[in-house]
């Protein structure tokens, strides 16, 4: 029995020796290491510590890094610099490539709840001082990380935090700081919804890989956070950025389905008219929570018009949705700041009509090719019949007020020879189209458009009438081929009416600021010329015959042969001079 126990003492006193020596070297692992007092050093080598303490063998501004490793992996660490006395400090990590820095408080500098990789990080720290200036810099634990927070450094997208399963994370600002997340989407690609609630939140943005800024939000005065919505996802990582100043925040994503779901009127067409599309899987749904279920989820209200769901980013001409003739877009301006831009291409110059409902009670915001903003009354629709050069151009739409319903736009090809009393182009005193002899004029008018009058054999009295159009067209003034002004028109708006005494002479130029689709009535005292029958249109029925298919991305040249067909349906012989338009400069059109 005595030589059993002996045994087990001794193998018990080895264990103990063991183990005491073991805590002993952890003990001392996490003890500062002392460097000598450093003159013009940049980086130390101070082994696998955890914590450096020194000073400054010169005065002034000084800069040293370490490599520090915390003393256990997977723990939150506080990163803290404490140098007594010493100004303009500062602590930075190097995680990844990224440095992300804090400079000092009334306490030194403390950079709070860092969860590092295993090997630690690269640490910069910089202080000023005087000669024999000690500092000390190193980390203190905090504890097990916890889940749904969000943890330092992630100032950068290669350190973004990312969100767990139910797609919600809290977090807090240490001063002015930026804090980034990442996002995993999987399956068929769906709208999003990002909402922030935080009082001291200023800013969340969709950042694309490179951490450039996709589309920016910042909350009202008043709001308790900032949202973003119809966010369309592809499968792959996302990232977001929350900005604000010490306070902490909430964040959460909430799906809105898929992008391209019609009204329910004409789901069962649409469906039927649809190509099959291909699978990427069941879309990501996120996991219910309470933290989840606290935050509330707006609806858009109102029906939903036909056309396509926007998808954001598209608040610039990069990242603008492709507006065809014919396919209308449908979209929400609910959130705060929210612009929506399209574009659209003309091959060749021609006559559009763009227009643009806003949701009911919506004042609506436009701006064409990032001209002057053009604002519309609660509810009021935005109408533009205009002659476009060839080219790319934008519409850019934003609310004056956030209402959740939805708004509409469409773009229209409008037919060239149905323009109206005052052909195409008008828009300059050189291009100043003749009044008609019948004195009256409905066209789709550019911004501004000249008229040519007849030359007066007296001083005479001109009256325009605005018949159609008055909200948004009004004769300005008369003025001489030269460019001399000799009238000036006196009217208002409510009733249309537009008068100015014209000098002998001419022939002279009316200048109509405005624009778009309006009908005038020109009117001269007995001084003037008298307004003769508007003609009838004559009796002609043109038709198309031919094949007009053709192969798109072709590599040649393609040739079509039309027939068109030309009848006289009246009972006189007409003299008839035959013009064309294409729609893309490419095409010819050849007798």
């Amino acid at each position: 029995m005595r030589t059993a126990l002996s045994a087990r003492i001794a193998r018990t006193a080895r264990w103990l020796v063991v183990t005491c020596l073991l805590a002993a070297v952890g003990h001392a692992a996490a003890q500062c290491v002392d460097v000598p007092a450093l003159g013009n050093e940049r980086f130390v080598d101070v082994g696998d510590a955890a914590c450096v303490t020194s000073r400054l063998a010169r005065e002034g501004l000084h800069t040293a890094e370490f490599d520090l490793r915390p003393a256990a992996a997977g723990r939150v660490y506080d990163l803290v610099l404490d140098a007594p006395g010493a100004t303009d400090l500062e602590v930075c990590v190097l995680v990844a490539g990224e440095r992300t820095c804090r400079t000092a408080g009334a306490d030194g500098v403390h950079y709070r709840d860092l969860l590092l990789p295993d090997d630690g990080a690269q640490v910069r720290a910089t202080l000023r001082g005087g000669v024999g200036q000690a500092f000390r810099v190193g980390y203190e634990e905090r504890g097990a990380p916890q889940p749904g927070l969000a943890y330092e450094p992630n100032d950068h997208v290669a350190t973004a935090t990312p969100l767990g399963d139910d797609l919600t994370i809290r977090g807090s600002f240490q001063g002015r700081n930026v804090d980034v997340l990442r996002v995993e989407i999987e399956g068929d690609p769906q709208l999003w919804r990002v909402q922030v609630l935080g009082p001291t939140v200023d800013q969340l943005a969709l950042l694309a890989a490179s951490g450039r800024a996709q589309q920016t939000r910042t909350p009202q005065a008043g709001d308790r956070g900032v949202r973003m919505s119809n966010l369309y996802l592809l499968p792959g990582p996302h990232y977001l950025s929350v900005r604000g100043t010490d306070g902490e925040y909430a964040l959460r994503m909430i799906p809105l389905g898929p992008a391209d779901e019609p009204p329910e009127a004409t789901a069962s067409a649409a469906a039927a008219s649809a190509p099959p599309q291909r699978s990427l899987g069941t879309p990501t749904t996120p996991r219910e929570s309470a933290a989840a279920a606290a935050v509330e989820i707006p609806r858009p209200t109102g029906p939903r018009p036909e056309g396509t769901m926007e998808r954001e980013p598209n608040d610039d001409a990069r990242t603008a949705a492709l507006l065809r003739p014919g396919e209308p877009w449908v979209g929400l301006l609910s959130d705060p700041g929210d612009v929506d831009v399209y574009r659209f291409y003309l091959g060749e110059d021609g006559p559009v009509r763009l227009t643009a409902t806003p949701p009911e009670g919506m004042p609506l915001h436009v701006r064409i090719d990032g001209g002057s903003r053009i604002d519309m009354g609660p509810g009021e629709p935005f109408v533009l019949e205009r002659w476009f050069l060839s080219g790319d151009h934008t519409i850019a739409l934003s609310a004056a007020e956030s209402v959740d319903g939805y708004y509409q736009v469409v773009l229209e090809r409008i037919d060239p020879f149905d323009l109206g009393d005052l052909p195409r182009p008008h828009g300059e005193p050189w291009r100043a189209r003749p009044l008609p002899a019948h004195h009256e004029i409905r066209a789709v008018l550019e911004r501004p458009a000249y008229v040519r009058l007849p030359e007066l054999a007296a001083p005479t009295e001109l009256t325009i009438e605005v018949a159609e159009g008055a909200e948004r067209v009004n004769p300005f003034a008369a003025y001489t081929a030269t460019g001399t002004n000799v009238a000036s028109f006196r009217g208002r708006r409510d009733d249309g009416i537009y008068v100015a005494v014209l000098p002998e002479g001419g022939p002279y130029l009316v200048r109509i600021d405005g624009g778009g689709h309006a009908h005038l009535r020109f009117a001269f005292d007995d001084a003037g010329p008298s307004a003769q029958p508007r003609p009838e249109p004559p009796p002609v029925a043109l038709t198309l015959h031919g094949s007009r298919d053709v192969a798109a991305y072709h590599p040649y040249a393609q040739r079509l042969e039309l027939e068109l067909e030309i009848r006289n349906d009246g009972d006189g012989t007409l003299a008839l001079e035959l013009d064309s338009h294409v729609t893309d400069h490419g095409w010819r059109l050849l007798p």
